[in-house]
């Protein structure tokens, strides 16, 4: 590919456990259209993956990398969504996109029986838009939204929620719903 010069796109998730300085190397020196994806789904690769982003940006600036990210798969509660919340907090440190990817099985998804449905939902809207991801911490997110529907005297449920949520874990919030990406260039 290298040899021809012509585009090429991988259609699946590429594994960046299997990076290294060579693989990133070729990788980001050849002529890739789109998108570069992994997934990050669970916490506890947060150290490898933590490594494997500084090998990623010894060999490229780009800011078309993202990264899947798997939550409401063990639970849906506060510590899968603090968890999921330090995910995107590393990604988002590094430039990367996270696309959030709520668990859901042929039978149920789990995620919309929640106490936190609506923070499941509002991280996926957050999440998946990269325009408004790269621009607004979660909480300027959901305030924003609420405010395009205050004239009307309505209250949002996600604007409800996170304040509930805000309320019952103080920490959580603090430490993550009013982190932004953060830019390379």
């Amino acid at each position: 590919l290298q040899a021809t010069k012509k585009p090429f796109q991988f259609k699946q998730g590429l594994d960046e456990r299997l990076l290294t300085d060579e693989k990133c190397e070729i990788l980001f020196q050849s002529k890739y259209d789109g998108d570069y994806i992994f997934a990050f789904d669970n916490i506890k690769d947060y150290d490898l993956i933590h490594s494997k982003l500084k090998v990623i940006r010894k060999h490229t600036d780009s800011t078309q990398i993202k990264f899947y990210v798997l939550c409401g798969f063990e639970s849906t509660d506060a510590t899968d969504i603090a968890n999921t919340f330090k995910r995107i907090s590393l990604l988002q440190e590094y430039s990367c996109c996270p696309y959030i990817m709520r668990y859901k099985n042929k039978d149920e998804k789990p995620y919309l029986t929640s106490k936190w449905s609506s923070i499941y939902v509002s991280l996926a809207r957050w999440c998946n838009q990269p325009a408004l991801f790269k621009k607004h911490s979660f909480r300027e997110f959901i305030i924003k939204n609420q405010e395009q529907i205050k004239t009307s005297g309505y209250i949002s449920t996600p604007y409800k929620i996170m304040l509930e949520f805000e309320k019952e874990y103080p920490d959580i919030a603090a430490q993550y719903f009013g982190r932004k990406y953060q830019s390379i260039n």
